[in-house]
């Protein structure tokens, strides 16, 4: 038998976020996904019991978490105590930024040379 899982996919600063994926891992192996609407809000069937969940988006960190449903009931998960924050964007790691660097590096100084035996 199933259970409902419902919840608002919120951020920090409470606003609903649209496009979150929502995933359920049932104890006996079934999983379901979907995706949060334009107020945040999903709905799913799960068989009864335990169950896993995650929430993700591209730009924010992921929550997840330990529940239950039982059979026919509905469980509601408090999403809102656990908003979604957003990660900032980083630029380019430091090795990859370093050999950036090395190679301009490089480039600059065999141009002075070239320019040097020209002369």
């Amino acid at each position: 038998m199933a259970g409902r899982v419902e919840g608002t996919v919120l951020d920090e600063r409470g606003r609903p976020v649209e496009g979150a994926r929502v995933e359920l891992a049932a104890s006996n192996g079934t999983t379901r996904s979907t995706t949060a609407v334009a107020n945040g809000a999903f709905a799913l069937d799960i068989h009864h019991g335990n169950f896993t969940w995650r929430v993700a988006k591209e730009g924010y960190g992921a929550i997840s978490g330990t529940s239950s449903v039982s059979p026919m009931g509905t469980t509601v998960l408090d999403l809102p105590v656990l908003p979604l924050e957003r990660v900032e964007e980083r630029g380019p790691s430091t090795p990859l930024l370093l050999m950036a660097l090395i190679v301009i590096a490089t480039a600059v100084v065999a141009a002075a040379r070239v320019l040097r035996e020209k002369k």
